[in-house]
């Protein structure tokens, strides 16, 4: 009878590249990896999310901005059926920055399209105290050339908003995560595996209720760091510089104050 072989087992770190005297871990290949911070990048990039969900519940800023995002990779030229299969687009039509990326037969388009399916001024509603104090804000193009006026009321709405999402364990906080991952589903920019977490994505509505909920959310928040690793900082650097035009503040307070959390949850 013929030996068989016994299949080599390979060590722990045989996917690394020697570089040098250093190992350097596979993700590495593509390029060097952008740190991603909550505070410096993820809530400038999802924070219209938020507003969404503050302005009408979890349940409705989610279709607002689905509806929103989907649009935005249709008029991209990507084409979706009723069971979402396909190839995605290019950009995360979550993040702010990805609708810099639109031209403007593109945004008069979708413009139009919301404008016909009566989504246009439900979303304008929810973020018009983003656009009043941020001019160049990608998502100015839903005002058609008349962004809303700055107000006491709109400035005390985000300073509010932005201050819940400091802590990621929050609710909305978790919301917003949730928003964006939703997005990156339906727009096939995001796969995931059978049995994983993320499999059973819809448990996250019931957060923080459940063991499962926490868990999902958790994995949640760790897609999200992901899904922005490749998203350049241009938007996330004129937002925090802009906030401090519009209402100056201890930035190196909130630093402390992101560490703090941090180590906390760690």
């Amino acid at each position: 009878m013929p030996k068989t072989r016994k299949p080599k087992v390979k060590g722990v770190l045989s996917d690394h590249d020697k570089v040098g005297k250093r190992l350097l871990p596979p993700m590495l290949r593509a390029g060097p990896v952008r740190p991603i911070s909550l505070g410096k990048d993820i809530i400038p990039e999802f924070f219209w999310l938020a507003l969404l969900n503050n302005y009408y519940g979890w349940q409705k800023g989610a279709e607002l901005s689905l509806a929103l995002a989907r649009g935005a990779a249709q008029v991209n030229g990507v084409a979706f059926d009723e069971f979402s299969l396909g190839a995605g687009p290019k950009e995360l039509f979550a993040t702010t920055t990805a609708y810099g990326t639109l031209d403007d037969r593109q945004k008069k388009e979708l413009v139009d399209d919301l404008n016909e399916s009566k989504q246009l001024d439900d979303l304008k509603d929810a973020i018009e105290p983003l656009v009043s104090f941020y001019p160049i804000c990608p998502l100015a193009f839903l005002f058609d050339g008349s962004p809303p006026a700055e107000t006491e009321e709109h400035l005390a709405l985000l300073k509010v908003a932005i201050t819940e999402l400091y802590d990621k364990y929050s609710k909305p906080a978790v919301s917003m995560f949730a928003n964006a991952v939703y997005i990156a589903f339906c727009t096939n920019k995001l796969k995931v595996m059978e049995g994983s977490l993320l499999s059973r994505f819809p448990e996250i509505e019931k957060y923080p209720k459940t063991e499962e909920s926490r868990g999902v959310a958790a994995a949640t928040r760790a897609t999200v760091y992901s899904l922005l690793s490749s998203t350049p900082p241009d938007w996330a650097i004129y937002f925090w510089n802009r906030g401090l035009e519009v209402d100056p503040c201890d930035y190196d307070e909130v630093i402390r104050n992101e560490s703090r959390r941090t180590m906390e949850s760690n």
